[in-house]
């Protein structure tokens, strides 16, 4: 039986846990969040939340270390929160394992990339994918497809998430710039925000400076990070 775990149960991790459960090639998942958290308090209750409810294959677990147990994980929890998580696995013996970090953003005042981080904490032989794209929870659960890139400095890393994800709501492609790949993911964002500024001033003409100009910045900023 192939089981994964999940890490975070946010609107957008417990959406990859379900996914993975029911599109991917997980038969079971292990889902895993801190027993205060009150997303974790809510699907604990009623198994659901604002967006869908856990099928039978989906397990709640407050324990880590059953967690771990588990071969692939994926991680959703805020950026910021990210180092801490890290250190506390690093306690556990994670050789072998496969990582998949599903989260968009940066660390501040660091500016460290999730996999950086990572990275830094964990001096174990894992094997750490990153997935960036524009999926929207509740698009996903009326079935409107999308695509998504998943990247990492081991080719057969990707491999083992895309075969393992893949499917016909969510197309996943190769990613070849692991660092723009991840700036990008914040980035976009960020687009989006003063896209949505320009909007509630009905400054709709700035909308094509906009979109031409922010991919020229954000290519910028990729380049002085390193990536292509």
């Amino acid at each position: 039986m192939t089981k994964i775990s999940l890490i975070g149960c946010g609107r957008w991790g417990t959406f990859l846990g379900w996914y993975a459960a029911n599109y991917g090639k997980a038969e079971e998942v292990y889902m895993y969040d801190i027993p205060t958290s009150p997303n974790f308090i809510e699907l604990k209750t009623t198994r659901k939340n604002a967006y869908l409810s856990l099928s039978d294959n989906m397990s709640l677990h407050d324990n880590l270390p059953k967690i771990l147990e588990n071969d692939f994980i994926i991680i959703s929890i805020g950026c910021q929160y990210f180092r801490g998580l890290c250190k506390e696995l690093s306690a556990y013996n994670l050789d072998g394992k496969t990582f998949l970090l599903a989260m968009k953003g940066l660390e501040e005042p660091s500016g460290d990339r999730m996999l950086e981080i990572m990275r830094a904490e964990i001096k174990q032989n894992i094997h750490i994918a990153t997935l960036g794209g524009p999926g929207h929870v509740q698009d996903y659960m009326k079935g409107v497809p999308s695509a998504a890139v998943v990247d990492s400095d081991e080719e057969e890393t990707k491999r083992t998430v895309i075969d393992m994800m893949q499917s016909s709501l969510i197309r996943l492609y190769y990613g070849d710039d692991l660092i723009g790949n991840q700036i990008g993911a914040a980035m976009k964002n960020v687009i989006g925000l003063a896209a949505g500024i320009l909007d509630g001033l009905e400054w709709y003409g700035l909308k094509g400076a906009l979109m031409a100009r922010a991919p020229i910045e954000v290519g910028r900023l990729i380049k002085h990070f390193g990536g292509n």
